[in-house]
């Protein structure tokens, strides 16, 4: 039993620290997002270099929200399960 609850604290635990680190990773794409959309060139050695670097965030922004979302469904699901 008590081997059990600590593979799910463990568990709980991994889950809430891919949580945070993608919502880190998130507020980062989105600030350069939304520098770039902006006109900021940032590190870019020309326009269509920005351009493609704007569109891959746009790919990544929306794949990390998924995973919080489903990240956060499972700590959801975990939750109820130890109770």
């Amino acid at each position: 039993m008590l081997q059990k609850a600590n593979q799910q604290g463990l568990d709980y635990y991994k889950l809430d620290s891919q949580l945070d680190e993608d919502k880190r990773l998130l507020d980062t794409y989105q600030s350069e997002f939304n520098k770039l959309e902006g006109g900021a060139m940032l590190d870019f050695a020309n326009e269509k270099e920005a351009r493609a670097r704007l569109l891959s965030l746009s790919d990544e922004i929306r794949q990390t929200k998924r995973r919080i979302q489903s990240t956060q469904k499972q700590l959801d699901s975990s939750i109820c399960s130890y109770q």
